[in-house]
């Protein structure tokens, strides 16, 4: 029994191992330029060099206030300033401080998103980073992780 299985697992894994991903037939790239159609050049596609950042907090109905930063892609005179938006709500800090000489070092957003975070913002989205109740600068406070008011907060 034991020897029937093993041969079963190693057989399935080297058949799996074997396969090879084919496209579909008839697949064209969109941009007729890439062989995956969502590899992006999240760099070379950057046009928004320069960002604002506004912090604001919002009134929970039980008084509790959410902190959020807005991130904006600054845009040249005469140009129109509607983008989507990225909502990005977060537990453990939507961003942290640093303090001289460090912060003359990096721009806001910072964190373990921060890079990625303003290459979403060079890419000409706005970006609303969200600290959930209890943490970060929010004031309230949870009993428990995913409590009803935290989840209310982010609908």
């Amino acid at each position: 029994m034991l020897r029937t299985t093993l041969f079963s697992f190693f057989l399935f894994s080297f058949l799996i191992a074997q396969a090879q991903y084919k496209d579909p037939k008839g697949y064209v790239p969109s941009d007729n330029n890439q062989e995956v159609p969502f590899k992006y050049d999240w760099e070379r596609n950057a046009t928004y060099k320069k960002y604002k950042r506004e912090s604001y907090y919002l009134m929970m109905r039980d008084s509790v206030k959410i902190a959020i930063d807005v991130y904006i892609p600054k845009v040249k005179k005469g140009h129109h300033g509607k983008f989507p938006t990225v909502l990005h709500q977060w537990r453990y800090w939507r961003d942290f401080e640093l303090k001289w000489p460090y912060k003359w070092l990096s721009k806001a957003p910072n964190g373990p998103l921060g890079k990625f975070f303003k290459q979403v913002i060079a890419n000409g989205y706005v970006l609303v980073s969200v600290d959930s109740r209890g943490s970060g600068a929010s004031t309230g406070s949870r009993a428990y992780p995913w409590t009803q008011e935290e989840r209310d907060d982010m609908t």
